[in-house]
């Protein structure tokens, strides 16, 4: 059992590796082709790292998914009870 952990918490880890160069390389194409003023594009980057670094300052692969899982659970039941809501 303890593989089936250690291989999910990889597949995790690469998950986000991916989203992460999948942003990084997103953020790249929009500069390259986005015909706007550099030193805006750099404000706004700038801004946008700092926003990211608060918001993922102490958190932990681990814990990110908790947090997601929880929103998960909390919408499916919001959604849920609205169906409900409407029959």
């Amino acid at each position: 059992m303890s593989k089936k952990k250690s291989s999910s918490e990889s597949h995790n880890i690469t998950f986000f590796q991916g989203v992460l160069l999948g942003g990084v390389i997103g953020a790249l194409t929009t500069l390259w082709y986005t015909p706007i003023n550099n030193r805006r594009i750099v404000a706004t980057l700038r801004e946008q790292v700092e926003a990211t670094k608060t918001v993922l300052q102490g958190e932990s692969v681990e814990q990110s998914l908790q947090h997601g899982k929880a929103l998960a659970h909390h919408h499916r039941a919001s959604l849920a009870q609205s169906m409900d809501d409407e029959h």
